[in-house]
């Protein structure tokens, strides 16, 4: 690919446009404002209070939908920048130049990208992140699992889920353990429904950048192999 002056001009406005860019930072910057709300809430409850602990999983539930937001929008940021860096250095043939410094952009390339696990590779600073965000959203949503079953803090019998059951009852199923037995068949809410629309989404969320990190493989062993032969 030749070099000309209209690629260089249009890849500086796409670098200048994506560090004007301060949604993720301001995003970051609300959630981690909230979060600290959170902290300092979660201190002052009194784990023996069920009340209390409501409290806590309302203040909480807020900060779930600004964990998936802010996490979305770091991902977005990852990769503006990393196809940034890939056309510097593969279009614009930045490598030639002495202004280039190779160990500085391969950390950032490296902190920016996932860690192959089949390296053992340690965590990367993407990784750590998002991470934590989905730890965070995980937990809250366990919180909102458990009040949604016992909402009085105590054990009830659930339908598809537990129940306690005589020796009698047992003795009825000849002793049967089954758990299918004895807690039947929960209905499906309107909840649960929700949480598998959720769950559907983000896995084909993962699926769309498996399939992305796919084609982008496939583009550089292909370009290296045409440097190879050329």
């Amino acid at each position: 690919m030749k070099l000309t002056q209209d690629a260089l001009d249009a890849f500086m406005a796409e670098v200048k446009t994506a560090q004007a860019d301060a949604t993720a930072t301001e995003t970051v910057a609300a959630l981690l404002e909230a979060a600290e709300a959170a902290r300092v809430t979660i201190g002052k409850a009194d784990a023996t209070q069920l009340d209390s602990l409501k409290t806590v999983q309302a203040t909480l539930e807020g900060l779930a939908p600004q964990l998936k937001a802010a996490g979305k929008l770091l991902e977005a940021r990852h990769k503006t920048w990393l196809k940034l860096l890939e056309t510097a250095e593969k279009g614009l043939r930045a490598r030639l130049s002495k202004a280039f410094e190779v160990k500085a952009l391969r950390e950032a390339k490296r902190s920016l990208q996932a860690a192959d696990v089949r390296k053992n590779e340690e965590a990367t600073t993407r990784d750590l992140v998002l991470e934590g965000m989905r730890q965070s959203a995980h937990f809250i949503a366990q919180g909102r699992w458990l009040l949604s079953r016992f909402p009085d803090g105590v054990f009830a019998a659930v339908p598809g889920l537990c129940k306690v059951v005589t020796v009698e009852e047992i003795a009825a199923n000849d002793y049967s353990l089954t758990p299918g037995r004895y807690v039947g068949v929960a209905a499906v809410s309107e909840d649960d429904e929700e949480d598998f629309v959720e769950k559907m989404r983000e896995i084909h969320d993962e699926l769309t950048e498996l399939n992305e990190r796919a084609v982008e493989f496939a583009g550089n062993i292909s370009r290296n192999f045409q440097e190879l032969f050329a």
